[in-house]
């Protein structure tokens, strides 16, 4: 055996060079000859590779950590450490310490203790647990440890980490629960929120605590949602996999050094413990998933789901709730601003409609894509970066997405070659909803701050597959708020399994599955900030003209920017306007770059008839959707609803009478299958002896 370490040779370059280049190196490589690293050991060598980083060690955030995974039957959380695993004479350390005090504390660890049969301290194997905790790492660590120790993780050719989010690739919304005492929030029969009590929450966070108590490493994201410091949340995100803390780096707002160190208890806690799934026989639950929303604890639980948008739209779904009670709007809407004289649009638009491609304007700067806030002073983005579909993205048509997937972002659900690791977006072999996740300074253009002053125009982007509406009308702030309510678009062919033709789609305020208020909330808000800073407001119809979907054509892109252009621009509110029938919109005579007749709806159709037949068939889908947030809303909005014929009127009233009757039918059904299967409960917990029944 060698009495001492051998020294270690670093080696020559190996690095092919030309002769000339060679000549020019000569120097340099003699100056290399024999040099050895000033180290005794490979040990040693590698801890000199990489600096510490500043904060690690944090005990204060150790202990946060620790308190907020602490369970409803223990006096603490686990014990945490920030890098490596403790020795084993750490561990005799602690078992003493908690012998000799109830409180036991150490350097590094936040020490749990359980409470035995009386009432002292019992140390357990789970006491003897200890979890590393990896908070606020860097995109290059995030990769290392998801290659590490993930599978289905890979790098692709554009330094991208691509992953996969298992058997959901999509968000969850039945399973989505609302915990609050607060009567504002909206939990009438057409709301998306299901109520939760309290002590189901309980269960479902004490299962998500369990399973994140088990893990070896456990990864901690601190974050901000809300450009606007008076605005702004601390969230604080606890999950088990890499690609979720990755994925939440991206887009939250990630604070500067001190900020993190200045951190301290979060506004909000997310528990992501989407790898285990939930007790679907507990009372609160309908399946293996739930997504868990506590605005009295102001906490967020998710079992059953590793899609991480579920994270993203929490936090959103947390901003919905929030800021309209400080008086702030909360919009489901993309955001830019001109570069020459600072003016402000919002467009809103459900999927499909043109939002993301029609926002990212290189005339113009992105304050945000998804998700905004109408203050006092302006707007702000709610988030850090960017979740764009991938769906057959192409470099010729969205060169900023593009450009933006690199390293750093995370690609979800996409299908690459094996060789080259090129990926194919057009393949949906495992889902059309493939997401790229990305900071938004990977945009050229991004505006950061991501804030800007307050709204000069308001887009109400639809993609009519009937060809009833026109390219462009302008609204009446009533009309503003009925379609704003409405939410119109329609589903095309393709974009779900079963969906052949194209069908009427309402979602109340361009974002029903994120409101927590009554739709009603939102929109006079809007109205009452648009009157106040005179912001015009448009329908923008990017679908089809001359007919329906297999008759006429979907109406080119570049007549839908000449339209955006001249809005902007601001020569589209100077042209005279002509009203059309049934719907009262009020459609520009002219348009820069527009064809006359294409502003024309029923002018673009070869029959008149027909036309009317289609726009009749539309107003009466609006009516019916309306009828579901009328005893909310003002004379004035429901003034703005489309003008039917009697015989249309009556036969809208014939339908809801058919629907409840439907509805009627369907919950004696539910009733019924609900009584079966508590029957069952009750014989199955008699045959365990149990001694009360199960009860659903």
């Amino acid at each position: 055996p060698l009495q001492s370490a051998p020294q270690v040779v670093l080696p020559k370059s190996t690095i092919t060079m030309s002769q000339a280049e060679h000549d020019n190196e000569v120097n340099l490589h003699e100056d290399e000859e024999g040099h050895t690293a000033k180290v005794s050991s490979y040990s040693e060598l590698l801890a000199k590779q990489i600096k510490s980083a500043p904060g690690d060690g944090d005990d204060a955030t150790l202990r946060s950590v620790s308190h907020a995974l602490k369970s409803a039957k223990r006096t603490s959380g686990p014990a945490l450490r920030t890098m490596g695993v403790p020795s084993y004479a750490d561990l005799q350390a602690l078992a003493k310490k908690a012998e000799e005090s109830s409180s036991a504390k150490a350097v590094g660890f936040a020490l749990p203790l359980e409470s035995g049969a009386d009432n002292k301290p019992a140390l357990s194997d789970f006491g003897l647990k200890v979890t590393t905790i990896l908070r606020n790492l860097t995109p290059a660590e995030l990769y290392e440890r998801a290659l590490r120790y993930e599978k289905a993780t890979f790098v692709v050719s554009s330094g991208a980490l691509t992953t996969l989010s298992g058997a959901k690739t999509g968000r969850s919304p039945l399973d989505k629960r609302i915990i609050s005492n607060d009567s504002d929030v909206w939990y009438e029969p057409h709301s998306p929120n299901f109520r939760m009590e309290d002590d189901e929450f309980m269960m479902n966070r004490e299962t998500a605590v369990d399973y994140l108590n088990s893990c070896d490493r456990l990864y901690v994201f601190d974050g901000f949602a809300g450009w606007d410091p008076d605005h702004r949340i601390k969230v604080r995100v606890i999950c088990a996999r890499a690609y979720h803390a990755l994925f939440m780096h991206n887009m939250l707002i990630r604070p500067t050094p001190e900020e993190l160190h200045n951190f301290g208890e979060p506004d909000w806690t997310l528990y992501n413990a989407g790898q285990f799934p939930a007790n679907r026989f507990a009372s609160g639950n309908s399946s293996p998933t739930s997504i868990d929303i506590n605005f009295n604890r102001r906490e967020m639980v998710i079992l059953g789901t590793q899609y991480a948008g579920e994270m993203k739209k929490g936090v959103f779904t947390i901003m919905h709730y929030l800021m309209p009670k400080r008086g702030v709007l909360s919009l489901h809407s993309s955001a830019n601003m001109s570069r020459e004289d600072g003016s402000v649009s919002l467009f809103f638009g459900l999927s499909g409609t043109g939002k993301t491609t029609l926002s990212a304007d290189a005339k113009r700067m992105l304050i945000g894509d998804d998700e905004h806030c109408w203050t006092e002073r302006g707007v702000f983005n709610i988030e850090g970066g960017c979740y764009a579909k991938c769906i057959d993205l192409r470099q010729e048509s969205e060169p900023e997405i593009w450009s933006a997937i690199r390293f750093g972002t995370v690609l979800e659900n996409v299908v690459f070659d094996k060789a080259t690791r090129e990926v194919d977006y057009h393949d949906s072999s495992i889902t059309e909803n493939t997401r790229a996740s990305y900071p938004i300074d990977f945009i050229p253009n991004a505006c950061i701050p991501c804030v800007g002053p307050h709204p000069t125009n308001i887009i109400l982007l639809t993609c009519d597959a009937f060809g009833v509406l026109p390219p462009v009308s302008k609204l009446t702030p009533q009309q503003t708020m009925y379609h704003f309510i409405n939410g119109f678009t329609a589903k095309m062919a393709g974009t779900e399994v079963g969906v052949k033709e194209p069908q009427v789609t309402f979602s109340a305020c361009f974002g029903e599955a994120f409101l927590v208020h009554h739709p009603t909330v939102y929109a006079e808000m809007l109205a009452e900030k648009m009157k106040r800073h005179q912001a015009d407001a448009w329908l923008v119809n990017t679908g089809w003209s001359g007919g329906g979907y297999g008759v006429g054509k979907r109406m080119s892109l570049k007549i839908t920017r000449a339209i955006i252009d001249a809005i902007h621009d601001g020569s589209l509110a100077q042209e005279e306007c002509s009203e059309m029938p049934v719907f009262g919109l009020h459609i520009p005579n002219k348009c820069n770059n527009v064809p006359d007749e294409v502003l024309t709806p029923w002018k673009t159709w070869a029959s008149r008839s027909e036309y009317d037949a289609a726009c009749n068939n539309l107003a009466r889908a609006f009516v019916r959707n309306f009828r579901k947030y009328e005893d909310r809303a003002s004379d004035n909005v429901k003034s703005a609803a489309p003008q039917v014929s009697t015989e249309v009127a009556s036969q809208i009233k014939d339908d809801q009478i058919t629907e409840l009757h439907e509805e009627v039918k369907r919950l004696r059904m539910e009733r019924e299958q609900l009584r079966l299967e508590n029957t069952d409960l009750r014989r199955s917990s008699s045959d365990l002896g149990a001694a009360a029944p199960l009860q659903r």
